[in-house]
């Protein structure tokens, strides 16, 4: 427990861990609350979280894999690891299948744990990855010395996962941790990444509200008016209603309605009469909250809400540019922090050797390659124009080349 979750929890003890105050690794959002179970039922349950991180996970898979040496030349290797990251990753999930997962896990809850099966003793023979969802581990951290002391991964980090009500711990020589930042960090906490969805509550419950408020609408027409008894007695003073004709007229009154299974007509022999209110559903705003919201969590996580095909007035060249543009400034800096992890968890460095990853495969970035392509001739006819003119000598020309990579250093 961190000094702030302290400080609520001693403030505010009845409402710790309830709705305001909950922690989840560490304080995960002051008042709006959020924990792991809340962060996926969000992603199952809100169409606008759903699809940003579907799509986000779908570009993130479609990352093409390479060995090369470490002077970044390509090579052949002759690994298990390397056949698994370009096949079945694992009994159920081909590589593409547990890229999108390993990124919505990431993503939903801010933590992602990479798992190698392998027997004991062999690290090189690996028969397995599998990605493991954050909200079944615990993390154990023994060693309090600050982290900012440690050289190297210091000894006493424990992980433990929850299964078939079982609580058992996995080899950290076996994981590869991969978190999100975190800023609340102390001495149980500095290991586990904050979910990105905590500072999103605020929008994600308006988007749920303006979802049930529009379901109110179509189902039940929404507080339009009010049922007005008529009847009188002979005095000419209202017979007023019983407790239990009240009720009753509620109950068959949610029966009438617009959709299929309701009436559309109704029959009752009470003097009854209908007084409507003025409600402008326009004035709601309900449409525009949903939008609003939608570009907050679009941005939250780098994701250019102009590439979604539902965004109205947006031309096909701009919603090619924006997609392309996500690529570049989210998926492509996540894929290379999760291929560093990755060759860091294998020791791949250590035996002179790395995986690297892109997406200049994919046609949506092919006219990037062709403009550089363009400009690397361009600069390639200006030295040997100045080579040609005695600008620059034989020496400086083929240095050039060098580092351009079009020439060997031999």
């Amino acid at each position: 427990m961190n000094f702030i979750q302290r400080t609520l929890a001693r403030i505010y003890p009845e409402r710790w861990a309830g709705d305001y105050f909950y922690t989840y690794g560490s304080l995960s959002s002051v008042f709006w609350g959020g924990d792991a179970d809340t962060y996926l039922a969000q992603f199952t349950e809100i169409p606008e979280v759903n699809s940003v991180l579907s799509k986000k996970s779908r570009m993130f898979s479609n990352m093409r894999f390479e060995t090369v040496d470490l002077e970044g030349e390509s090579i052949e290797i002759s690994e298990p690891i390397v056949d698994l990251m370009q096949g079945a990753v694992n009994f159920y999930q081909s590589h593409k299948e547990f890229l999108k997962q390993s990124n919505l896990l990431y993503s939903i809850l801010g933590n992602e744990l990479l798992y190698f099966l392998r027997p004991v003793g062999m690290d090189e023979n690996i028969k397995a990855v599998f990605t493991i969802p954050f909200s079944i581990i615990e993390i154990k951290i023994r060693n309090k010395e600050p982290y900012f002391f440690q050289e190297k991964t210091p000894e006493g980090i424990e992980y433990y996962y929850f299964w078939n009500n079982e609580r058992r711990k996995l080899e950290a020589l076996d994981l590869v941790h991969i978190a999100e930042n975190n800023v609340l960090i102390d001495e149980d906490s500095y290991l586990t990444g904050q979910s990105k969805l905590g500072a999103l509550q605020g929008p994600i419950k308006n988007i749920r509200a303006a979802y049930e408020a529009r379901n109110v609408l179509i189902e039940n027409r929404g507080p339009l008016g009010a049922w007005v008894n008529r009847s009188r007695d002979h005095g000419g003073g209202t017979i007023p209603m019983k407790s239990g004709e009240k009720k009753t007229l509620q109950r068959e009154f949610k029966k009438y309605g617009l959709t299929k299974n309701q009436w559309q007509v109704i029959f009752t022999n009470q003097n009854l009469q209908w007084v409507p209110m003025t409600l402008n559903v326009g004035q709601l705003k309900l449409y525009e909250e949903v939008l609003e919201n939608f570009v907050k969590i679009c941005d939250t996580f780098g994701m250019a809400y102009e590439s979604f095909g539902a965004v109205k007035g947006v031309t096909f060249a701009n919603r090619l540019q924006a997609e392309k543009e996500t690529y570049q400034d989210t998926i492509i800096p996540e894929a290379n922090n999760w291929i560093t992890a990755l060759n860091r968890g294998l020791k791949n460095e250590e035996r002179g050797w790395k995986f690297i990853v892109s997406y200049d495969h994919l046609p949506i970035m092919q006219d990037d390659i062709t403009e550089r392509a363009g400009g690397l001739k361009d600069y390639v006819d200006i030295l040997e124009t100045a080579r040609e003119r005695g600008i620059i000598n034989e020496k400086e020309y083929k240095d050039q080349m060098i580092d351009l990579g079009i020439l060997n250093n031999e």
